[in-house]
């Protein structure tokens, strides 16, 4: 006869024991055996993730925070050579550079991310230039 045990333990894993007895039949003469399965929730496995992904989100701040201090030296060499704060030949071909090589739906992930960017990078500039005329 075989006899199930399930047994929840922390963070959601579940352990499952067979344990089938050393009992007789007519037909067949079984022996003991155990099984173990653990399933486990994921969360250990997303926590890592989410680990990475901070590291990486730190990164991606400190970049934006350089990136945006060059933007604001570009609205200075813009205001004093009386350019404009948008130049889209400049932003398409950053696009373009950046998509270069990837497939069709990381370039759309790309793209949106960098017209983010550019809005705020032109904004930032924006506001320098007007902080700058008062």
């Amino acid at each position: 006869m075989a006899s199930l045990v399930m047994t929840t333990l922390t963070g959601c894993n579940i352990t499952i024991h067979v344990n089938e007895d050393n009992t007789e039949s007519e037909t067949e003469e079984t022996s003991e055996k155990n099984v173990e399965i653990t399933i486990s929730d994921g969360e250990e496995e997303l926590a890592e993730a989410r680990s990475e992904l901070n590291e990486i989100d730190d990164q991606i701040v400190e970049l934006f925070k350089q990136r945006m201090e060059i933007s604001e030296r570009i609205a200075k060499i813009k205001q004093a050579n009386d350019m404009p704060i948008l130049n889209q030949g400049r932003e398409d071909e950053v696009i373009q550079r950046l998509t270069e090589g990837c497939d069709e739906e990381m370039s759309e992930y790309i793209t949106e991310l960098y017209k983010e960017i550019f809005e705020i990078s032109r904004a930032c500039q924006e506001e320098y230039i007007n902080s700058e005329s008062n």
